[in-house]
């Protein structure tokens, strides 16, 4: 939780450098501490690893979020209550949630259901797919700060109050997804070549899923600039539809 919560403060603040390495920090230390664990204890060293890599990301995390407390940038921003963020929060990132929620049971379920055979299947082809909307993160992950500072401005000076970054924000999305949709479709052509011939299906179950991702990627900046623009419900609409 640490690893995640720290590394929130330097993108509040457009600082993509430190954002990106506070966010790596954790993968790296479970790269380089995982497979010692391997060597040295088999599997239970490998959990033991893993677990060990994002206790030292999160104390690196929470060392930078304390030296960060004592600057000046530190003290910019409204004054609200944990409550009035947590459910800003909760509202803003419920478009997250649902995608957490749509992936992980319907493997389950097609687990329990069908076996392992048709699961490997359809995971490989999310796995695949997925390379779709995670695309659009980069460009959510500028829109988000930069609407919420052009917002700030425009209280500021109502004069500079505009919407052209968001509505451009978008239809960047919107031709980021749709080339990599198209980029996608070979991929999943080429996969049963891959994998063998028991995965036959990817293709076909990869072009269901395509639309369907693609548009999520374009969810994902519309939140970032509904969010960014402190307009959580719209945020949470977005969401709920996608």
């Amino acid at each position: 939780a640490e690893w995640r919560a720290a590394g929130v403060d330097p993108f509040a603040c457009e600082r993509f450098e430190q954002y990106a390495l506070l966010t790596v920090a954790a993968p790296l230390a479970v790269v380089v501490i995982c497979p010692a664990g391997a060597l040295l204890g088999g599997s239970t060293g490998t959990v033991i690893g893993f677990a060990a890599g994002f206790v030292v990301g999160g104390a690196v995390n929470g060392l930078w979020a304390l030296r960060f407390a004592r600057t000046q940038d530190a003290g910019r921003g409204p004054e609200h209550g944990v409550r009035v963020a947590g459910g800003f929060g909760l509202r803003a990132w419920v478009n997250d949630l649902f995608q957490f929620i749509n992936v992980r049971p319907d493997l389950f379920i097609l687990s329990a259901y069908y076996g392992a055979g048709e699961t490997g299947v359809y995971a490989v082809t999310i796995s695949i797919t997925s390379l779709v909307w995670i695309l659009s993160q980069p460009l959510a992950s500028v829109v988000l700060p930069r609407t919420a500072s052009l917002e700030t401005a425009s209280v500021a000076e109502p004069r500079m109050a505009t919407s052209e970054p968001q509505v451009s924000a978008v239809r960047h999305a919107v031709l980021v997804c749709a080339l990599a949709a198209a980029a996608a479709v070979p991929v999943l052509a080429v996969a049963p070549l891959v994998w063998g011939p028991g995965f036959g299906r990817i293709s076909e179950l990869g072009l269901i899923l395509v639309p369907g991702v693609a548009l999520l990627g374009v969810a994902r900046v519309m939140v970032a600039a509904f969010t960014g623009r402190g307009a959580a419900n719209h945020a949470l609409l977005v969401g709920l539809v996608s």
